[in-house]
């Protein structure tokens, strides 16, 4: 995988991100001061690093590329309000008796002891748990958000005092820079609803990697594989926000591809597969190897579904593996008696032979009834024993990948007969496909004698010629000794 650096706020910007409230600490509480005050929280999604400044308002018109977090795609997020006034009063900040630039400075400090330094979203939530932790702090509310409206709402919380908000929950796997904690000091003037921004820096450009590959075509019950160039795939978001893109394998069937947001779903849809026509097309065709999937900030895969199953993938981090399937075929026989074809003719023995356009012959190695590969020499084929009822099959042929250079020729030799049959003189020639008819092979008798036919009076015949014939001769021989 080619890594992308993540952004990573540094210290300075969590102290940015939001805490200009508060700098009231030495002003007096007007008249219409409410007893309480509702803070409401509008998480955003920061796409692009801006900033925005809280002001307690409610903001209209928000900055390009900050957009309202949407939880149910990118993970619920929790925040925690805590009363803070004590660990102020520890550190000299008395609500109405602090001036401002001394509260900002004590603030400024306090929220570098929580963060501690740390500005990885996982890091930074155990600071933060360190601290409350360390000062016994206690949720005076607590809100998750688990919808797209990036509102949350804090309700009748006392209008006065300090008070610490802090993401405390959030998925962090997928954020690039997590939302600042923020101290606030009330009453904020004479406001009753605190608007409030925290942004979260969702991980972007992410780029995974697709390795393709298919089962060797000469090697196809195998479990080895080769790489597949040329093969088309379909790339879109789940949420159909954007265009598709169209993504290729190169020469060692790879694809590096980036501009993923992380948490977000995608589809991984093969569409074109026809510079490799041997492979199975109809799963292309139907759209049916299909992954959809999330990716975390370091590139790191998780599916979600995966189609026609899930022996078509290999996930391996930030790496997708996706298998096609050759197309294989196969033949069936049947051995019988010329004359009577329904008798099935048991222990006959074939191997079956293939002939290449150019004349080359091969012949079939086999498992049991699956196809293994082609060799060059009849000795090392497997040889094929009809059963009892005559009837035998073999299946597993990658036979498109056969035909890539043109027609062949499938043959079955007959290499020995069944008992009392004559050994076929000539090959039998035959089709391989994905569904093939039974194939029907006859085998005749010996030759015999008719019976109650002149057969076997013409070998009596010649037999009484050549006794007679002998028995002339030795009567001639002695007349003439004598």
């Amino acid at each position: 995988m080619k890594f992308t650096k993540l952004r990573q706020f540094t210290l300075a910007a969590f102290a940015v991100c939001g805490l200009a409230l508060g700098g009231h600490a030495t002003a007096h509480a007007a008249d219409a001061t409410p007893d309480t005050v509702t803070m409401k929280l509008h998480k955003m999604e920061n796409e692009h690093d801006k900033t925005i400044q809280n002001t307690g308002d409610e903001i209209t018109t928000l900055p390009e590329g900050i957009t309202p977090y949407d939880a149910s795609k990118l993970g619920n997020v929790t925040y925690s309000v805590y009363d803070l006034t004590a660990v102020m009063k520890d550190q000299g900040v008395v609500s109405g008796q602090t001036d401002a630039k001394t509260f900002e400075e004590k603030r400024d400090q306090l929220i570098a002891t929580i963060t501690a330094g740390k500005t990885d979203p996982a890091e930074l939530l155990e600071a933060q748990a360190a601290f409350v932790s360390a000062h016994n702090l206690t949720p005076v509310a607590t809100e998750e958000l688990t919808d797209n409206s990036g509102l949350l709402t804090f309700s009748k919380l006392p209008n006065s005092g300090f008070y610490l908000i802090m993401e405390t929950q959030a998925p962090t796997t997928h954020l690039a820079a997590l939302s600042a904690p923020m101290i606030i000091g009330l009453p904020l003037n004479d406001k009753d609803t605190i608007h409030l921004y925290p942004k979260n820096v969702i991980a972007r450009n992410i780029d995974p990697e697709i390795h393709k590959v298919g089962i060797d075509p000469k090697a196809p019950t195998s479990d080895q594989y080769v790489a597949l160039g040329g093969v088309k795939f379909e790339l879109k978001r789940a949420d159909n926000q954007g265009d598709p893109v169209t993504l290729t394998t190169d020469d060692r069937g790879d694809i590096a591809f980036g501009n993923l947001v992380a948490g977000t779903e995608y589809i991984l849809t093969e569409s074109s597969i026809a510079e490799h026509p041997w492979y199975n097309q109809d799963d292309v065709a139907a759209g049916k190897i299909e992954l959809r999937f999330t990716v975390d900030k370091t590139g790191t895969v998780t599916p979600i579904s995966m189609k026609p199953d899930k022996s078509y993938f290999k996930i391996d981090g930030t790496r997708i593996g996706i298998l096609n399937h050759l197309i294989l075929g196969g033949a069936a026989f049947q051995k019988v008696d010329a004359q009577d074809t329904t008798k099935g003719l048991a222990g006959a023995k074939f191997k079956v032979q293939k002939v290449d356009t150019d004349g080359k012959i091969s012949w079939a190695v086999f498992q049991g009834q699956t196809f293994v590969k082609w060799v060059a020499s009849q000795n090392d084929a497997t040889t094929l024993v009809s059963g009892k009822d005559g009837k035998f099959d073999f299946t597993g042929v990658p036979y498109v990948y056969d035909q890539r250079d043109g027609e062949v020729t499938y043959n079955l030799i007959e290499t020995q007969a069944p008992a009392g049959y004559a050994l076929l003189k000539d090959a039998t020639s035959f089709k391989i496909n994905t569904q093939t008819g039974l194939v029907t092979i006859k085998n005749e008798r010996y030759a015999l004698p008719i019976t109650g036919g002149m057969g076997i009076w013409l070998f009596i015949l010649i037999g009484g010629l050549l006794m007679g014939g002998a028995g002339y001769l030795y009567y001639r021989q002695r007349r003439q000794e004598g």
